[in-house]
């Protein structure tokens, strides 16, 4: 289970804000259970896998794990997801995001990801969020290319 969240991008650039607006329009970000910061795992939930393996992404890794039908968005407050200032912090944290999904327990999402971005466009402006959400992704993509020796644990320091 994790608790609903709500994204605060009042102090973000146009563009990081787009991108948000986009990802918020997304079915998955309200059903998965990465993105809120925090998550909580039952007795017999963590048996399922025991240790936490060394991954960057342990909130995907424990999303894949269950099953749509056996996760829980609390209904609560939304924690308050604090969204990068820049379009740099924000590819920091995309370029995490997208080697963690690299990672060999990840299974890809991007056929998903396109059909349900397509599927949030009902006029200009979800449009223009959706060419900024794909072309960030993209570019947070390039960016994750740090061999496992040398990888950094990239984040967003504008919005701390």
């Amino acid at each position: 289970a994790r608790p609903a969240y709500r994204y605060v991008t009042n102090s973000s650039s146009p563009i990081v804000a787009a991108y948000y607006r986009a990802r918020e329009r997304m079915p998955s970000t309200r059903a998965a259970l990465w993105g809120a910061g925090s998550y909580a795992l039952s007795e017999a939930g963590h048996a399922r896998f025991g240790a936490f393996p060394p991954v960057t992404a342990d909130d995907l890794f424990v999303d894949q794990i269950f099953l749509d039908a056996e996760k829980c968005i609390v209904s609560s407050v939304p924690v308050l997801v604090r969204t990068p200032v820049s379009t740099s912090a924000l590819l920091a944290v995309l370029s995490r995001q997208s080697r963690g999904s690299a990672e060999p327990f990840a299974q890809s999402t991007r056929s998903n990801t396109v059909r349900e971005l397509v599927g949030t466009v009902r006029g200009l402006r979800s449009l223009f969020d959706a060419v900024v959400y794909a072309a960030l992704s993209i570019l947070g993509r390039r960016g994750s290319g740090h061999k496992s020796d040398t990888a950094v644990w990239e984040r967003d320091n504008s919005s701390r």
